[in-house]
C-alpha cells in the first residue's frame, strides 16, 4: 500500500511540473491515520497553492477549512480546523531523519501531543520533553502573596501547549491560559514562563526558559 502511495505521489508531482522538496513529499504520503482530514488530493492542492505563493486554504474531507499556514524546508504547519493545528518537523539524526508531529487542540484550554516517526512513517518511541508542573512558574518572591497562588490555582489541571519555533529550531512549551477570563490571563502572565527545548542526539534537551 505504501509503495503504491509513493508511486502515486511521484506521478502527481511530476504531472504538476514541480520537484518535490522532502517536506512536501513526506507531507503528501503521511498515512491516513496521521492526517485523516486530508486525502492525497487535498494535500497536493495545499502544496500547489502555497508553492505558487497563493493562500493555501481548501475544504477538507469533512467540508471544513484547512490552511497550510507556514512551510520551510524542515517544518510545515497546518491550521487543520478552527480548533486544531498540525506541525510536521524534520529533526536531524546521525543515521536518519526523525519526523516530529505536534498535534494541538483547543477545548477551550489548549493542549498538545507529540508523536515521532521514521521517514517511512513508522512510529518511533522517543523520550518526551522533561518538565515538572512547577517549571512553568516564575520563582516566587516575598511580594507575591496569596494573589499569585490564587491565580495559579485556576490553571489546574495544567494544559500544556507545545509550539515549534522554526526561526530558532526550538520546541516551546507553555501553560494554556485560554480557559481563563481576559482579566485573569493578564493578571497571571507575570507568574508564568515558557520552556524551550532543542533537539540534540536523539532527544529534547531544555535550554534557558523564555522570559514571560
Amino acid at each position: 500500500m505504501m509503495k503504491k502511495m509513493l508511486i502515486a505521489v511521484a506521478f502527481l508531482f511530476a504531472a504538476l511540473g514541480v520537484q518535490a522538496a522532502p517536506i512536501d513529499s513526506l507531507f503528501a504520503r503521511a498515512p491516513e491515520s496521521v492526517l485523516p482530514l486530508l486525502d492525497l488530493g487535498n494535500r497536493l492542492d495545499l502544496l500547489d497553492l502555497y508553492n505558487s505563493k497563493m493562500r493555501a486554504e481548501i475544504s477538507n474531507v469533512y467540508n471544513g477549512q484547512t490552511l497550510l499556514a507556514e512551510k520551510t524546508p524542515r517544518h510545515l504547519r497546518l491550521q487543520l480546523t478552527a480548533a486544531g493545528t498540525f506541525d510536521l518537523v524534520l529533526l536531524p539524526e546521525q543515521e536518519d531523519t526523525v519526523l516530529l508531529v505536534v498535534r494541538t487542540f483547543a477545548t477551550p484550554a489548549v493542549s498538545s501531543r507529540l508523536f515521532f516517526f521514521t521517514p517511512q512513517w513508522k512510529p518511533l518511541s522517543k523520550a518526551m520533553p522533561d518538565y515538572k508542573p512547577t517549571d512553568f512558574y516564575v520563582p516566587a518572591d516575598s511580594t507575591d502573596g496569596d494573589e499569585r497562588e490564587d491565580l495559579l490555582s485556576k490553571l489546574r489541571p495544567q494544559h500544556v501547549e507545545m509550539q515549534w519555533d522554526a526561526s530558532s529550531s526550538r520546541l516551546l512549551l507553555s501553560l494554556s491560559t485560554a480557559a481563563l477570563t481576559a482579566d485573569d490571563r493578564k493578571a497571571v502572565a507575570p507568574y508564568l514562563r515558557t520552556l524551550a527545548y532543542t533537539w540534540h542526539e536523539g532527544r529534547f534537551r531544555r535550554v534557558e526558559p523564555v522570559a514571560p
